[in-house]
C-alpha cells in the first residue's frame, strides 16, 4: 500500500465548508477536490475519520462503518476521477457517463463531485446499500450498491432473469439488511 501522511487542520475563519478548512500537506487543493469536497460538506455528514495525501498525491478520505462488512467508505479523488470503495464494491466517477454532453473543465469536475458526494452522503445515510448476489452454490454472482427502498424489487428482477436460485445479502452503513420476498 501507498505510503500516506497525516493531513494537519488549520485554524479554522468563517468558512461555511468545514473540510475546506484542512491543510493537504503543502500542496494546495485542486477545483476538482474543492468541488468534491463542497458538495460532500453537508451538515447531515460526519467528518471523515481521515483525510491524507498519498504517495501519488492522491487525496484520500476515510469513514469509519459499525458494519464490519463494510469495514469503511474510501473516497479517493486524482486528477481525473474520484472512486468511491467499501470493502464490498466501488464506484468510479469519471467522464465516460457523460460524452454525449460534451462537458468538459470546470462543468465536468463539478458535476462529477457533485455525484460522487451525493453517492458518498447516501451511503453513509444508509439509503444506499452495499449488496452480494450469490448463485445456487453459495458463490458470489455479483456485487454492487443499491437504494435501501429497492432492495426486495432487485432481487425479484434477479431471481426472474437468473433463476430462483439467487440469493442476496445487503449491509446498509449500520449493519446487514433482512431481505425476503
Amino acid at each position: 500500500m501507498a505510503k500516506t501522511r497525516q493531513i494537519r487542520p488549520m485554524i479554522a475563519h468563517a468558512d461555511p465548508v468545514p473540510f475546506l478548512a484542512l491543510a493537504v500537506g503543502r500542496r494546495p487543493l485542486s477545483y476538482f477536490e474543492r468541488a468534491f469536497l463542497r458538495r460532500l460538506s453537508a451538515p447531515a455528514l460526519t467528518a471523515p475519520a481521515s483525510l491524507e495525501r498519498n504517495a501519488l498525491n492522491h487525496l484520500i478520505l476515510r469513514w469509519d462503518s459499525p458494519c464490519p462488512e463494510i469495514g469503511s467508505l474510501w473516497a479517493s479523488v486524482t486528477r481525473r476521477e474520484i472512486v468511491l470503495s467499501t470493502r464490498i464494491s466501488h464506484q468510479h466517477f469519471d467522464r465516460s457517463p457523460w460524452p454525449e454532453e460534451r462537458l468538459s473543465g470546470r462543468k465536468l469536475k463539478v458535476r462529477m463531485g457533485r455525484q460522487a458526494a451525493e453517492m458518498a452522503g447516501a451511503v453513509l445515510s444508509g439509503a444506499l446499500c452495499d449488496t452480494i448476489s450469490y448463485a445456487a452454490d453459495g458463490r458470489p454472482y455479483g456485487n454492487g450498491f443499491c437504494p435501501r427502498d429497492r432492495l426486495i424489487e432487485n432481487l425479484a428482477y434477479a431471481r426472474r432473469v437468473f433463476g430462483e436460485d439467487i440469493t442476496t445479502r445487503a449491509w446498509a452503513w449500520l449493519g446487514e439488511m433482512q431481505l425476503e420476498l
